[in-house]
């Protein structure tokens, strides 16, 4: 179990114990990465695979650059973690209708820990940090999810003139503003093509999914909105 406890720069002879770190810095930083963009994320792949490589090779750099290579290590993980949090604070958005981005900005900080740890030699920490951070992103978000599903969940169907598609893209803009996410839409046409129809399931709850509707309300082609009032009622 030295490979999970120890510090892997006694266990594998150098240099290749810094190759071997980095790519498990790499590693960790796709497999969330991958979670990330499998929920349509702005935070993805690369982002976190150059914030995680970036941060372990500064945390190596630092160890070689100096006798004290422990108390460099220590000063280059605290520029690091000031350096992120300047980089995470880039994609919260403060809109109109609410903060969005704050989860992005906390797995970039997160996954420059994560580099900072494989750095410093202990891959099979590394390893074991990235796996709480994909069972958090999952498992509690998924439970998240389903709590919100039972409590708080609706759905509209919003009939609207197709205009040549005109209508629809105007719909996608104002759900995009309001952060309804692609898979919460299920859209569909009449057989004649004239008349289009989007369902939205949306928290009903959230003040700003509310005042989504009323946008939705205000475009000049829609026709009607239905609210799934019977389940909402069962709901509330």
């Amino acid at each position: 179990m030295d490979w999970l406890t120890g510090n892997w720069f006694n266990l594998i002879p150098a240099p290749l114990a810094h190759f071997v770190l980095a790519v498990v810095a790499l590693s960790c930083a796709l497999v969330i990465g991958f979670e990330r963009f499998r929920k349509e994320k702005p935070v993805g792949f690369r982002t976190l695979g150059l914030v995680s490589f970036g941060a372990a090779v500064f945390v190596m750099a630092g160890m070689g650059v100096s006798p004290d290579g422990r108390a460099e290590a220590g000063r280059v993980i605290g520029q690091i973690a000031s350096g992120v949090g300047f980089l995470g604070a880039g994609v919260i958005l403060r809109g109109q209708y609410g903060i969005t981005g704050l989860t992005s900005a906390a797995t970039i900080w997160a996954m420059a820990a994560v580099g900072c740890v494989a750095g410093a030699g202990f891959g099979g920490g590394a390893i074991a940090a990235s796996g709480m951070m994909w069972l958090l992103l999952t498992i509690v978000s998924r439970l998240e999810g389903q709590f919100l599903n039972k409590q708080q969940c609706a759905t509209a169907i919003v009939r609207f003139q197709a205009k040549g598609g005109r209508t629809a893209l105007r719909l996608e803009e104002v759900l995009d503003d309001f952060h309804i996410p692609p898979r919460e839409q299920n859209w569909s046409c009449s057989l004649d093509h004239e008349v289009g129809i989007v369902s939205i399931k949306y928290h009903h709850l959230q003040r700003h999914h509310r005042e989504c509707l009323v946008r939705i309300c205000e475009l000049p082609d829609v026709i009607s909105i239905e609210r799934d009032e019977e389940r909402l009622a069962d709901r509330l």
